[in-house]
């Protein structure tokens, strides 16, 4: 994993390795001029361990620490958003190496990473024996309004279940609880989304091909 960062505007970027386990940081977000966190997994040999891990870094590019997010039912962390750098949303996804099969997962903080809330999200969205599988993109525009995407999934194989499609949820509570949105086309995917308090969204993903 690595970390490059600009403070010119991309003219010049300086990269760096954070310290602590090996893994992959797999999303970003700076909620200040100064100040950035990244978020992705830890490893133990080529295995994700059972945590999300989280790296807080300046924009010159020092990592000041690195943690894990303490909760059973998280593997990895895809996207981060944070309003502040005490109040987070993390999106990502739980991997059972048992059955093969994939849940997305959000949590919250509020106290910088103290503690973490679980939000599970929507079950059996699509229809009976359907789930919420990736979660791969979350924005936030105040403490307690997100709207984040991923791919649903039918069957047992992450990303490769017998059927799959993309969605996108919305909260206005913080993450209690997540409505599921109609979208206007069949995607296969949300991979990334963006929102302004004034202006709504924007998301990318991969079309369905029917």
């Amino acid at each position: 994993q690595f970390i490059i960062t600009t403070g010119n505007g991309g003219k010049t970027w300086a990269i760096t390795s954070p310290p602590g386990v090996a893994g992959e940081l797999l999303g970003v977000t700076c909620p200040g001029a100064a100040s950035c966190i990244a978020v992705g997994y830890g490893s133990e040999g080529s295995q994700p361990i059972d945590t999300g891990e989280v790296a807080e870094v300046l924009v010159n590019g020092k990592v000041t620490h690195t943690y894990d997010i303490p909760d059973a039912t998280f593997t990895e962390g895809r996207s981060i958003s944070c309003v502040s750098m005490e109040v987070c949303n993390v999106i990502g996804t739980h991997f059972s190496s048992g059955n093969f099969f994939t849940t997305a997962v959000d949590l919250s903080t509020t106290n910088g990473g103290v503690t973490w809330t679980h939000h599970p999200f929507p079950p059996n969205p699509f229809g009976k024996n359907t789930a919420l599988a990736v979660g791969d993109a979350v924005s936030c525009v105040s403490e307690t309004t997100c709207v984040a995407g991923g791919q649903w999934q039918t069957g047992s194989g992450p990303r490769t279940g017998l059927g799959f499609g993309g969605f996108i949820v919305s909260t206005t509570d913080g993450g209690a609880k997540w409505t599921l949105e109609k979208l206007p086309f069949v995607f296969a995917s949300i991979d990334g989304l963006e929102c302004e308090q004034s202006v709504g969204c924007v998301a990318v993903g991969q079309k369905a091909i029917i």
